[in-house]
């Protein structure tokens, strides 16, 4: 952002599969600010993990919203 506030858009990533290095690295890659944080499924407690591990100022939860049409 023009004021050097850093936004990192992580939907959808914070999983069962991903370890806590893995999530330490990406904090320690990039600054993060503002953390959007996507989920689907019952993945809550992974995305806390992520919001500890990236410690961000601001977190920004959303859930996916699927819609099938026929």
């Amino acid at each position: 952002m023009p004021d050097g506030l850093t936004v990192l858009n992580y939907n959808e990533g914070f999983n069962t599969k991903m370890t806590d290095r893995e999530i330490t690295e990406i904090g320690n890659r990039y600054r993060t600010d503002v953390l959007l944080a996507g989920m689907q499924l019952d993945f809550v407690a992974d995305v806390a993990r992520g919001a500890a591990a990236l410690n961000p100022k601001i977190v920004v939860l959303s859930r996916r919203t699927t819609i099938f049409t026929a």
